[in-house]
């Protein structure tokens, strides 16, 4: 039948023969399914084995590399194996991000790349598509099937704001918020950051994601008469803005950290110190990690500084209108240089960069 796979049996088999004659597909998929630790231990049995356990390796070093823009480590496992940029990996592990801690399936790196919009990273690997093979088209077509995606519809934040502007603080400016809000919020959560494995396709676009929410808190902000503590806008800040950018890409958050008005004002580059520690001005780290405390816990980054601003009604930055400002011209820029690079790439003198 289509789409099933025949196996034939040989009259005598031989119980004792070694896996490697086993017909190349069929190991494949016995392979694809061991662990990392039974992998490693197969690995040294016989090359065969050792080769394929080191190309599985470096396959997802180089998927977890993508995921959290870590270039100087794409660099160094392209320069020793360019093609693993354009192949399909072929087994299907959870790579969980060491900055946002979002767990995701591997595929094809350079279509993670595309697919979390890291132009920075897309840059650095332009020059190894060159090496390889057919590495234009084949790099086009995927970008062309990438652009035609269906985007997932953002989240219904004027829900939220309606929730979060009934909120009473039944527990105390302090405390617990009320169960609704609590709800909402944790549901909210969830969406951005599940705790199980998510194929890239399905996620969020992170940035138009938050620029989104920018855009409902500047919309239906003052329609709401029942808001009337500044600590109801905080919540939406810190537990809506502030979730929403402790997922962004290494690259975005580092435009935080050295300064939104900076980047899409002054047109400065990201890379004070700051940027490259991942620390904001007032020195919290920008990923918030296991310690309890951070973005979408208890501040939120306004334009570079991390925003203590929590439900007891401290007004911590009234500037959310300019901050979405900021942010919509960050990210028509952000577009256009995805623009520029593709245009690059499809151009019909392109060479690769030395």
């Amino acid at each position: 039948m289509p789409g099933t796979t025949r196996i034939v049996i040989t009259p005598n088999p031989q119980p004792d023969a070694p896996l490697t004659q086993l017909p190349p597909d069929i190991l494949g998929e016995v392979t694809k399914r061991l662990s990392n630790e039974a992998m490693g231990r197969l690995s040294q049995t016989c090359r065969l084995f050792h080769a394929s356990f080191q190309e599985t390796m470096r396959t997802i070093e180089l998927q977890q590399a993508v995921l959290d823009g870590n270039i100087p480590v794409i660099q160094r496992i392209l320069d020793i194996q360019p093609e693993l940029l354009l192949q399909e990996p072929k087994r299907r592990d959870v790579i969980q991000s060491q900055l946002t801690e979002k767990k995701v399936f591997g595929e094809m790196p350079f279509a993670m790349a595309l697919k979390t919009r890291q132009n920075k990273v897309i840059k650095a690997m332009l020059p190894y598509i060159g090496k390889i093979d057919n590495g234009q088209q084949k790099a086009l077509a995927l970008w062309d099937a990438i652009d035609m995606m269906p985007v997932k519809a953002p989240y219904d934040f004027k829900y939220l704001l309606d929730v979060i502007a009934q909120e009473t603080y039944p527990n105390g400016f302090e405390g617990k918020l009320s169960d609704a809000t609590e709800q909402a919020l944790e549901a909210f959560k969830d969406s951005v950051n599940p705790q199980e494995a998510i194929d890239l396709k399905d996620d969020y676009d992170v940035l138009e994601h938050l620029n989104s929410a920018y855009k409902a808190f500047d919309s239906h902000f003052n329609q709401h008469a029942n808001w009337q503590t500044w600590g109801q806008m905080g919540i939406y800040a810190t537990r809506v803005l502030g979730e929403l950018q402790s997922v962004l890409q290494r690259e975005n958050g580092e435009v935080y950290c050295h300064g939104l008005y900076e980047v899409s004002v002054k047109n400065e580059k990201p890379t004070s110190d700051r940027a490259r520690d991942l620390k904001l001005r007032g020195g919290d780290a920008f990923y918030r990690g296991r310690g309890g405390q951070g973005l979408g816990i208890d501040i939120y980054c306004s334009f570079g500084e991390g925003v203590a601003w929590g439900p007891g009604g401290v007004r911590g930055d009234q500037y959310l209108t300019v901050a979405f400002t900021l942010f919509k011209s960050f990210l028509e820029e952000t577009k256009l240089s995805s623009a520029i690079l593709k245009g690059q790439l499809s151009s019909s003198c392109w060479t690769p960069e030395p």
